[in-house]
C-alpha cells in the first residue's frame, strides 16, 4: 500500500511540470497551432470591457457551450462603417472580420490591425486607383478605437490628404479661418460641404465684389442643399440648408483676417455655437447677405477646405501679400451689454503694426438672450453646432 502511493505520487512529480508547460503553449496558441511574437500587431482587449459588446463572456454559465463561440458569435452582430463622407462610399464591416484570436484562459480578445489595412485596400480600390489616397494609419488608429469600445460611435472616416490645387501654390494666404462642426449632423453637414464647394476657388479680381447668396444660390432641394435645422423668427425649425451660414461666418472672419472690404453683413437672431459673439455671420435670401469687396491691387482666392476627421471647416483667402513685414492682427468678442431680453457683443480688430498697435471696433451684434424654457441652440442640434436664419 505504501508502495502503491509512493510511485504515485512520483509520477504526479513526473507529469506536473510538464502539464505546466502545455498550459502556457495552449495560453500563447491562436488555436490552430500558431503562435504570436510580441512584434505581431494584435492588439488585446478583455472582453468584459469593450463597451460595444459588453460582458458577453462573463455571463456563459452553461458549461457544455463554448464561452469563444459566444464571443464571435456576438462580435458578428456589430458592424463598423467606412465612409468617406457620411453619406457615400460607406463600407460595413463586422468586428468578428477583425478579430484574431480569442484566449481560451482569460477570454480575451486579439483584434489585427492587419486585417483592417487588407480591408482599406479594397475600400480603396473602389474609390480611387492608389492607396495612398487613405489616410491609412489614421483609419486604422480610429478603427481600432472602435473595436477597443473607445469610443462612442461606430463611423470611421476614410479621409484623403489633402493637397492645394496646383494652380494656387503660387499664392500666399492672406487671411484664413476655421470653423467646427458636428460629425452626427449629416444633413447639415451635407449643406456646409456644398456650400463650401460652391464658392471654392472662386477668385476675384481687383475691385470686384462677392456676394454668398448668389454665390450658393439657389439654397434649394434640387440644387443639391438638404433639410437641417436653422433659425427662423429666433426658434431652432427644419429648413432647407440648414449650415449653409457656417461656411459664411467661415468666410467673414477670413476675409475679416485678409482686411477686405466688408459690404454687407449681420448677425444672427440668436448665438450660434461655433464662434464667439460678434464673429458670426446670417444668409436669408435675398435680404440677408454676405458681401465684401476685392480692394487689393492684385486677384484674390477662396479656398475651402472639409475636413470630415476632425470635423472642421477651413477658409483660406489667397492672393498677394503687400502688408509691410511685422504686421499681425487678431480679432476679440467683447459681451458689451444684456438685459432679459437681448445682450449685445462687440467685435474688434487688434493690431500690431511693427509695435504701433490700435483697436478698431469692427460690428455691435445684438442676438436675442437665451431664457428659461426657450430650447437652446446646444439642444436644437445635441451640442455642436448652429444653422441659418433662412
Amino acid at each position: 500500500m505504501k508502495k502503491g502511493r509512493l510511485l504515485l505520487l512520483l509520477l504526479i512529480l513526473i507529469l506536473l511540470p510538464t502539464l505546466t508547460v502545455m498550459g502556457v503553449v495552449n495560453l500563447v496558441s491562436n488555436g490552430n497551432g500558431n503562435r504570436y511574437d510580441e512584434d505581431d500587431e494584435v492588439v488585446v482587449v478583455a472582453a468584459q470591457n469593450n463597451t460595444f459588446w459588453g460582458n458577453r463572456a462573463a455571463e456563459v454559465n452553461e458549461p457544455e457551450e463554448n464561452p469563444i463561440d459566444e464571443i464571435v458569435e456576438s462580435l458578428e452582430e456589430y458592424t463598423i462603417i467606412f465612409s468617406y463622407n457620411y453619406d457615400t462610399y460607406k463600407f460595413e464591416h463586422t468586428f468578428a472580420e477583425f478579430l484574431d484570436y480569442v484566449c481560451e484562459e482569460t477570454l480575451e480578445v486579439r483584434f489585427d490591425r492587419r486585417k483592417i489595412s487588407d480591408a482599406l485596400r479594397d475600400m480603396d480600390s473602389q474609390i480611387h486607383s492608389t492607396v495612398s489616397s487613405i489616410d491609412r494609419d489614421t483609419v486604422i488608429d480610429d478603427a481600432m478605437d472602435v473595436l477597443l469600445g473607445e469610443r462612442d460611435d461606430n463611423v470611421v472616416i476614410l479621409t484623403m490628404e489633402w493637397t492645394r490645387s496646383p494652380h494656387l501654390m503660387g499664392q500666399q494666404v492672406l487671411g484664413s479661418f476655421y470653423t467646427y462642426f458636428n460629425s452626427g449632423e449629416v444633413g447639415r453637414n451635407n449643406n456646409i460641404k456644398r456650400a463650401a464647394d460652391l464658392i471654392n476657388h472662386m477668385t476675384l479680381a481687383p475691385g470686384q465684389s462677392f456676394s454668398m447668396n448668389e454665390s450658393i444660390g439657389p439654397v434649394a432641394l434640387d440644387n443639391g442643399y438638404y433639410v437641417a435645422l436653422v433659425i427662423a423668427n429666433g426658434e431652432f425649425v427644419e429648413g432647407i440648408g440648414g449650415g449653409v451660414c457656417q461656411v459664411a461666418t467661415t468666410l467673414y472672419m477670413a476675409v475679416l483676417h485678409a482686411e477686405l472690404e466688408i459690404l454687407q453683413r449681420r448677425a444672427h437672431s440668436r448665438m450660434v455655437g461655433y464662434v464667439p459673439g460678434a464673429f458670426d455671420a446670417v444668409l436669408a435670401t435675398p435680404y440677408l447677405d454676405l458681401r465684401f469687396r476685392n480692394d487689393q491691387a492684385t486677384p484674390i482666392t477662396i479656398e475651402t477646405i472639409f475636413d470630415y476627421r476632425n470635423s472642421r471647416l477651413t477658409i483660406n483667402i489667397l492672393g498677394q501679400e503687400t502688408r509691410p513685414a511685422g504686421r499681425t492682427i487678431s480679432f476679440e468678442s467683447v459681451h458689451a451689454a444684456e438685459n432679459d431680453r437681448y445682450v449685445s457683443y462687440h467685435l474688434y480688430k487688434l493690431v500690431n503694426d511693427n509695435g504701433a498697435f490700435t483697436r478698431i471696433r469692427i460690428n455691435i451684434s445684438t442676438y436675442r438672450a437665451e431664457q428659461e424654457g426657450i430650447i437652446t441652440y446646444y439642444e436644437a442640434i445635441h451640442g455642436d453646432s448652429d444653422d441659418d436664419d433662412d
